[in-house]
């Protein structure tokens, strides 16, 4: 289970050229035993968590490819602030780690 009372993880992906559009967030917890993905993507641009081998797609809602993971991880709504910082616009879309 993850702690709610600490800041969460947050795997910030770009996908594309365009700002904010071409950039995602996701939990960078595992949804299926709650360990920190990598935080670089692989060969492929795929989202991978160490211990389990559970593969994400981020530049599709982090939809599982393949893995015992049986949900995406969360997405986070994100913006470009004024002052060019990436800002959270929003709570994560869905439970964080293992349901």
């Amino acid at each position: 289970m993850v702690s709610t009372s600490c800041a969460p993880l947050i795997e910030l992906v770009r996908i594309g050229e365009e700002l904010p559009a071409g950039l995602v967030g996701y939990s960078a917890i595992c949804t299926h035993l709650g360990c920190t993905v990598l935080a670089t993507l692989n060969q492929d641009g795929y989202i991978v968590c160490p211990c389990h081998a559970s593969v994400f797609d981020p530049a599709s809602d982090a939809r599982v490819i393949s893995g015992p993971a049986g949900r995406p991880l969360p997405s986070l709504p994100i913006e470009i602030a004024d002052d060019g910082r990436v800002v959270a616009a929003g709570g994560f879309a869905g439970p964080i780690g293992p349901a």
